[in-house]
């Protein structure tokens, strides 16, 4: 997986590997959780951006996903 799939993710370990699907079209990519989001972030997840331009397209801003640990 490339080195720049990464995320800022609270509710894994650092390290940790997930799999991230969008859900209207299905599309995943794996990240790995290099951060942490701040604590009045509105938002889940935070992909890097060659990690969301896999899954969404970049104009889309804020997309649906749903989130897998699948290592930690």
């Amino acid at each position: 997986f490339p080195s720049h799939d990464i995320a800022a993710y609270n509710f894994s370990k650092l390290g940790s590997y997930l799999r991230v699907t969008e859900v209207s079209s299905g599309l995943q990519v794996t990240v790995k959780v290099s951060d942490r989001m701040g604590n009045k972030s509105k938002n889940h997840i935070d992909l890097s951006r060659c990690a969301f331009d896999s899954i969404a397209n970049p104009k889309s801003g804020k997309i649906k996903v749903i989130v897998e640990e699948i290592s930690h």
